[in-house]
């Protein structure tokens, strides 16, 4: 599988426009050639003993470390949290509209605030 950069810049990629927060999959090579300051560093799953704070992390971290949820879902979450402040508890996630209780819940071990 080709690395994920996060996106710092909009691109459009594979036929759509991603836009800042979020990630595309691209191979080294092809990643060379985007103008500079469009993407930045491969994002990476965090090592399994370390959590993700979902009042800290990014969108592209977010989308990274819970599964299933995607790009305009990661944002969402930043976006939330921006607007209504952090985050108490875990519990909390699931009042972003994209976020279940069961994902939270799967999600649990990975993830703080």
């Amino acid at each position: 599988m080709p690395p994920k950069y996060a996106v710092l810049s909009p691109i459009k990629h594979n036929g759509e426009k991603v836009m800042p927060g979020g990630t595309v999959e691209m191979s080294e090579k092809a990643a060379a050639k985007v103008s500079p300051g469009v993407l930045g560093n491969v994002v990476t799953a965090a090592p399994a003993n370390d959590r993700v704070n979902i009042n800290t992390a990014d969108a592209a971290a977010l989308a990274v470390a819970i599964d299933g949820v995607g790009d305009d879902v990661a944002a969402a979450i930043v976006t939330y949290r921006t607007e209504h402040g952090p985050f108490a508890a875990l519990d909390d996630l699931a009042k972003v509209k994209g976020i279940g209780k069961a994902t939270v819940q799967k999600h649990r071990e990975g993830l703080t605030v």
